[in-house]
This record gives C-alpha cells, structure tokens and sequence, in this order.
C-alpha cells in the first residue's frame, strides 16, 4: 500500500467524521428534544456501516467508491489489506466519533433540562396556582406609576413573543420543532408568573409587616407614593444598628429592603441586604426568600447551606411552610447534580402534600401534582423513565381534575405535563405516545392563543 493511499484513506475517514458530527449537531443539539446522554444502537450501526463500507470491506462498494472519487484523487483500498497499526488507527476515528455523539448528547440534555426547569416558589408564595398571567394597572392599583407601567411593558413583550410562538407552532409540521416551541412558550410564560410574583410577594410583606412594624409602614407609604427609589433612600439611611433589640422587625425591614433592591435588579445590595436580615433574625420568610434569590443566581452550593442552616436550628414550622423548604432544598439539590439528596427532599415535601391533601384537596392538590412534577423531572435527566412517567401521570391526573373545575388556571398546567411527558416518551422511543401527548398538548396551546 503506498502512503499516499494510506493518507487519502484516513483523509477520507475524516471527511465522513465530519459530516457526522454535522449530522449529530443538527440532529440533536439544535432541537434537544431527548435526555439520552450516550449513543443509541442506531448511531453505533451508522457509524460502523459507514466506516465499514467506505473502507473497502464491503466489495459491492470498491466500483461505486472508485467511480466516484478517482478524480478527487482517493485510492480506496481493501480493508483487508490494512495492516495493525492502520486498523488501529481506524478504530480511534470510531471511537472518536462515538465521544462526539456522546458530548452533543450532553449537551442536548442539558438545554433539554434547561426547558423544564423544576417549578421554584418564589418567597412563600408556591407555583402550582397561576397560569397565563395577564397584568394590568388594575392588577396593582396600589402601585407606583412607575412599577405598573414596568409590569405592564414586560408582560405585553413576552405576551407578543409567545404569540409569536404560537403562530410558528401552529403553522410547524416537525415534531421535533413543536417540542422546541413548545418548550420556549413554557418558559416565557414562566417568566411571566417570576416576574407577577416578585411583586406579589413584596405587596404581601408590605400589608404583613405594616401593622407592627413602623419601619416598613413609612417604607410602604413611600413606596406607594414616591415609588422604589423613595422607598430605598428611607431605608438606606436607617442605622438599624442603633436598635439591636429590634431583632424581629429589623430583619423584616432589611427583608423589604432586599425586594426592593432585586425590583431594580441591584443584586449586589439585595445579597446583602437579605444576609444583614438573617443575621438579626434567620426565620422562614427570609430564608426562604434569600433561598430562592440565590437559586436565581445559580448559587447552588450557598443556597444548601442557608436551607440546611435554617433546618439546624429546628425552627417549629407548620407543615405547608416545611414542605416549601423542602422543596426549595431538593431544587437546589436537582441544580447542583445530588440525584439522591434531591429525590429524598422531593419525597419529603410529598409525603407532607399528599397528608395535607387529603384534609384539603382544593388548596392543596395543585401543590402534589407541582412536586410530582419535579420528581419526574428529576427521574428523567437520571433517565429512570418509568418513574418519571409514573410521577407525570400521577401530575396530568391531579391538573385534569383542577383544569375541570377551574379552565382558564389549570388549562396550561395540563399542556405543559402532556409537553413533558412527550418528550419523555420520545426519549424511550415510545413513538406513538409521544405523538399522542403531544397532539393533546397542541390542542390546549391552540386554544388558550
């Protein structure tokens, strides 16, 4: 064999790398619509039938092969005239090209799981009860002009990229397409209900701490009047220092504070603001509410810490406000890659759903069926698919019965469970049902557009 036979071989095998990393690319990191981290049995039979056949073992393709790259200049060769350290370097382009599977496949699960992202309550205001979000100046009537007109701005942009979406989605015929749209309408629409309960939760604090607390009610009727800037300068120029004892309304007071500081996005002061809260008194509101400002800084690691620190000092909470925590500990565990520690919390936080359902199904069941969906989550990216389906299903029956009851809040719950449990079923190869949840899913996103 001469050399430059030798060279246009592996030339040539690294052309066919190529385009089957190309292939890969399209395939699976563009659209990620499965989990699957490793090569399927389909990718490996590619992979080894083409580099088989365009090597010379298969004779049929000698002529072909010939006729086709003589001019290029290409000598294809018969396999069986390689010699060890040739085949040896053959089979390290396969290997190659099954790592590369192997990485895009990564990749692919990760901007999977970035579209189904664990439901994260916000303060102690829980998902699990709002669907589309629509704000209006009446939503907020006691809020400053400048605040409402902020919502109102933000919720009218992402209201017109998700009908944007939803145009695209109804005109798709990709099913693969379909789940990627499908997917960003989830998140926008995710968006919408962070952003409704940021100034949810602040409003909610305010008329809580306002009564016995004359540091918030001047920061309330500030806020009210002059909006967040005339708020925070009240607030900055108070020593709280200067009354240690105050222990209790400090923090709530520097808790306020913090909100105000992520509204304007100053997240260096809202970090800490929320610390200096904890200091004077660590409870469930400001734990839980510096808990979930780090889980939106990707601060996983710190965000366990504060939770388990709370967890320590055994707080006597009622069982609502210990399932929150709970839940809030095994989002940042799913976050932060602990299968085990994450799967314990989320059982934790059922059992005590599930016990509290039973004695109040209309405020509780929404709640069971949002952890339940965070198991299946969970189940899915560690691809223990049967558990995840068993979780989604137990999830689709609990939102049906409350979309029955109540349309226009639990209509969208239901379509995002059957968009989950699609993709699920097209992980496992479950083809049929994939398409079924889907067209069931479709059907709910077309008439809520």
């Amino acid at each position: 064999m001469s050399l430059l036979s030798t060279i246009n071989l592996w030339y040539f095998v690294g052309l066919l790398v190529f385009v089957f990393v190309i292939w890969q690319w399209f395939s699976y990191r563009k659209v990620a619509v499965t989990s699957k981290a490793y090569p399927t049995v389909t990718d490996i039979t590619f992979l080894f039938l083409a580099f088989m056949t365009f090597t010379g073992v298969f004779s049929f393709s000698d002529k072909l092969l010939n006729a086709l790259f003589s001019k290029l200049g290409f000598t294809v060769i018969d396999a069986g005239k390689l010699n060890e350290s040739q085949w040896v370097l053959l089979a390290a382009f396969f290997i190659l090209a099954i790592a590369i599977t192997f990485i895009l496949r990564r990749g692919a699960n990760k901007a999977n799981n970035s579209n189904n992202n664990v439901d994260q309550g916000i303060g102690n205001i829980e998902s699990g009860k709002n669907s589309k979000i629509k704000i209006t100046l009446n939503n907020h009537s006691g809020l400053p002009p400048e605040l409402s007109t902020h919502l109102v701005a933000e919720a009218q942009r992402k209201n017109e990229e998700i009908d944007r979406l939803k145009e695209q989605l109804a005109n798709s015929l990709s099913p693969e397409e379909k789940i990627h749209l499908s997917n960003k309408i989830n998140q926008l629409e995710s968006e919408k209900k962070e952003l409704e309960d940021k100034i949810k939760t602040l409003e909610q604090r305010l008329a809580d701490y306002s009564p016995n607390n004359k540091i918030v009610a001047e920061a309330n009727k500030r806020f009210k009047e002059k909006g967040v800037d005339a708020a925070l300068a009240y607030l900055e120029n108070i020593d709280f220092n200067k009354a240690l004892e105050q222990s209790r309304e400090n923090a709530n007071a520097l808790l306020i504070q913090a909100d105000l500081y992520k509204i304007k996005n100053k997240h260096d002061k809202a970090d800490t603001s929320y610390r200096t809260s904890l200091r004077f008194q660590r409870n469930y509101d400001n734990t839980l509410a510096y808990a979930n400002y780090l889980f939106d800084q990707n601060q996983f690691n710190e965000m366990i810490r504060q939770l388990n620190l709370f967890k320590m000092e055994q707080h006597s909470l009622k069982p609502n406000q210990k399932a929150a925590i709970e839940t809030t500990l095994a989002n940042a565990y799913y976050k932060n890659n602990n299968f085990t520690k994450a799967e314990q919390a989320y059982q934790e936080a059922l059992g005590i759903r599930r016990a509290l359902a039973k004695a109040n199904p209309g405020a509780y069941q929404s709640y069971v069926a949002t952890t339940l969906n965070n198991l299946a989550l969970l189940y899915s990216a560690y691809n223990r698919l049967r558990e995840a389906e068993q979780a989604y299903l137990e999830a689709l029956g609990i939102y049906k019965a409350l979309a029955k009851a109540n349309p226009g809040a639990y209509q969208s719950y239901v379509a995002t469970t059957l968009n989950n449990l699609a993709i699920l079923y097209r992980t496992g190869n479950h083809l049929k049902e994939a398409e079924q949840a889907y067209q069931e899913a479709l059907g709910i996103y077309k008439a809520l557009a």
